[in-house]
């Protein structure tokens, strides 16, 4: 309990520019009902599967800039899914 919550992990990281906003808010939104055990309400289908999408491309993100991955990537969070370059690192400047 000495640690900060994830979701602050996460701003920091966008704070920093190392993330995009709109996936730490895609991860909220699916990280809420997953944790809390709701369901999904049939009509809200798609925006559920979109942030779902943009989450896994979130998490894409914060693996590579642990391993230190740069180079061609696959955006998830977009709805055409293009290639894109990753170029983000955690080594300082």
């Amino acid at each position: 309990m000495g640690t900060a919550p994830a979701k602050d992990k996460l701003l920091a990281f966008a704070k920093a520019g190392l993330i995009r906003e709109d996936l730490v808010r895609a991860w909220e939104t699916t990280r809420h009902p997953a944790a809390d055990g709701a369901g999904i309400n049939p009509a809200k289908i798609d925006k559920a599967y979109r942030a779902f999408q943009a989450t896994q491309a979130l998490l894409n993100e914060l693996v590579f800039l642990v391993i230190g991955y740069s180079g061609q990537d696959t955006d998830y969070s977009r709805i055409c899914r293009h290639i894109r370059n990753f170029d983000k690192t955690l080594a300082k400047k």
